[in-house]
């Protein structure tokens, strides 16, 4: 059983926040349905320890068929998109995830991208912001992004099994396994998250990537367009979920983290 938890905007007030989105939205109009980013829990608790399972591929599923995260003890990256999920061991090794399979963070959304841009041959994971950032709306809110195409180079990550007492993430990165692809087609899966909200999710650009053939995938450390196009849809507001596990009523996650900050997506 997934255990309960407690979920921003409650209930009670969603049509009030949906009034809310439509007043500062006009695009969506009053029939539009909202963009909806859920999480099961800050990412700031992943980053202080908190890699319990607390969440079910299933349940992650009825939230968003695309998105990302992380299985239970870092036991493998997670990427879910065209309506399935997707498991990438330490090993490099492609395996697709089952409904019971437990995790310990997922970000899912409906994906129904609203733009299509062709990136110009040479992008890299550094140049994408001084590329796409003039041509959002606004770096104040969320986005859900996808990059299908041919890559001359990409270098990613996961990271080996934890076991209690479960380290600070900033530890576990340190003995991460490392995949390296050239010339590979195949789809980055991701958000770009405001850097005011650092404690809630990645501020930046978050990827990780899956090969068409299945036979590799990861957290992106970096990457070389050859050609590709990316998709992009802006989140209109966030669900967020407070797990009633004890590891994270216990955390102290009201003080910086112990890894002075560090985002989950920077290097060791």
């Amino acid at each position: 059983m997934c255990s309960r938890a407690t979920r921003l905007p409650v209930r009670l007030g969603s049509v009030a926040i949906a009034i809310g989105l439509v007043l500062a939205f006009p695009r969506l109009g009053l029939n539009a349905p909202l963009t909806v980013l859920w999480q099961n829990m800050p990412i700031i608790a992943l980053l202080n320890g908190n890699y319990d399972g607390i969440t079910q591929v299933y349940e992650a599923k009825r939230h968003g068929d695309f998105g990302l995260g992380a299985f239970a003890q870092l036991d493998g990256e997670m990427i879910a998109v065209d309506s399935a999920v997707y498991r990438v061991t330490s090993d490099g090794h492609v395996h697709k995830a089952s409904d019971a399979t437990r995790l310990s963070f997922a970000a899912m959304t409906h994906f129904a991208p609203d733009h299509a841009i062709d990136l110009p041959q040479g992008t890299t994971l550094e140049t994408l912001s001084r590329f796409l950032d003039p041509q959002l709306p606004t770096l104040n809110a969320f986005y859900a992004i996808r990059i299908d195409g041919r890559f001359s180079a990409i270098r990613a990550r996961a990271v080996l099994k934890q076991r209690e007492p479960f380290p600070a993430f900033c530890e576990v990165v340190k003995k991460q396994t490392e995949f390296s692809f050239g010339n590979v087609s195949g789809s980055l899966v991701g958000f770009r998250g405001p850097a005011y909200a650092s404690n809630l999710n990645t501020p930046g650009y978050h990827f990780h990537f899956l090969a068409d053939d299945r036979s590799g995938g990861g957290h992106v450390l970096s990457f070389t367009v050859a050609r590709a196009g990316l998709k992009l849809q802006r989140i209109d507001y966030v669900d967020l979920a407070f797990p009633h596990s004890s590891a994270f009523e216990k955390s102290a996650l009201a003080k910086a983290d112990t890894c002075n900050g560090m985002a989950l997506n920077e290097e060791p």
